[in-house]
């Protein structure tokens, strides 16, 4: 496979965007936590969410907050937090927008040399 490289960047099938994210990733994520995401396992009782009673206390509570709150500052006077809300529209953005180049980085290799059948269909995949 044919690869443009220079100084900073090599771009390829494997490292679509030139460099590989999935590091720099991973190092922040083991900085943030302390724990290397790719020793994920998912263990049910474990896990946070793992388990129908964790799912139901979450969606109660969640319902709880948004709709207690609601009733609570229904004839309160109007609070103005438009700037909180563009920041946190903007992390939102920015953290969609890392989730998407990092899924990208992998399925761009798998969907060119495998298909999109193998990519969706295939256990190793």
């Amino acid at each position: 496979m044919p690869t443009f490289q220079n100084s900073t960047f090599n771009f390829s099938l494997d490292r679509p965007f030139g460099i590989y994210f999935d590091n720099y990733f991973v190092k922040a994520y083991t900085l943030v936590t302390g724990k290397n995401p790719n020793d994920f396992a998912f263990v049910r009782g474990v896990t946070p969410l793992s388990t129908r009673n964790e799912v139901v206390i979450a969606l109660i509570t969640y319902f709880a907050v948004i709709f207690g709150g609601q009733l609570l500052v229904k004839n309160l006077p109007v609070i103005k937090l438009k700037f909180i809300f563009q920041v946190h529209n903007l992390l939102l953005t920015l953290s969609s927008l890392a989730l998407l180049v990092l899924f990208s980085e992998q399925l761009i290799p798998i969907l060119f040399r495998n298909g999109i059948f193998y990519s969706v269909c295939n256990h190793n995949a």
